[in-house]
């Protein structure tokens, strides 16, 4: 069974508590300007390095990317 990366949990809470503060809900999913604002880069940057070509990313795919 593949282990999760060290800072996954850290990430996952952090990115939680950004869009609890930001929305005020229990919102799981970011688009392009949520993951611009919590990361501090370039719309192209964030599109090509996080998102990929979709229009959302989920909380834990997303601190997964960011523990890796």
């Amino acid at each position: 069974m593949p282990r999760e990366k060290a800072a996954y949990r850290e990430n996952l809470e952090s990115v939680l508590q950004f869009l609890g503060d930001k929305y005020g809900d229990r919102r799981h999913l970011l688009c392009i300007k949520d993951v611009q604002d919590y990361t501090g880069t370039c719309y192209d940057f964030a599109k090509r390095t996080f998102l990929g070509g979709k229009k959302y990313i989920s909380a834990e795919t997303f601190a997964k990317n960011l523990s890796e």
